[in-house]
């Protein structure tokens, strides 16, 4: 489900042939190639979760963890990088226009503004 005044929209949004939704204004008759690359990455959002690397926004660095409680390791941005992970992931704050609300494996509601 999108936020207020965006569509789900199914494409192929990371090149590997698979569909996916993503929420924006309106969805083309046939999606582009791609969405445009994220300016950066926001804090506690994966740096890869586009199928490539963005580079984390100002201020924050990125920081190699356990945040899914699979056992694997994998990227977020934050201001600092902790010594060891907290015992659980914390839930992403909210997903970013342009972005799959279902990326991380689970719902991310939109962030404030955005549906």
């Amino acid at each position: 489900e999108c936020c207020s005044g965006l569509q789900s929209c199914l494409g192929h949004w990371h090149g590997s042939g698979a569909e996916s939704y993503k929420c924006y204004q309106t969805c083309g008759a046939s999606p582009a190639p791609g969405p445009a690359p994220d300016p950066c990455t926001a804090s506690g959002s994966d740096p890869y979760a586009s199928g490539h690397k963005v580079e984390c926004c100002s201020g924050l660095q990125s920081c190699l963890g356990h945040w899914h409680g699979s056992g694997a390791e994998s990227y977020k941005c934050y201001q600092t990088c902790g010594a060891s992970p907290a015992p659980g992931p914390a839930p992403d704050p909210c997903t970013a226009s342009g972005s799959d609300p279902y990326a991380s494996g689970h719902k991310v509601e939109c962030c404030s503004g955005l549906q």
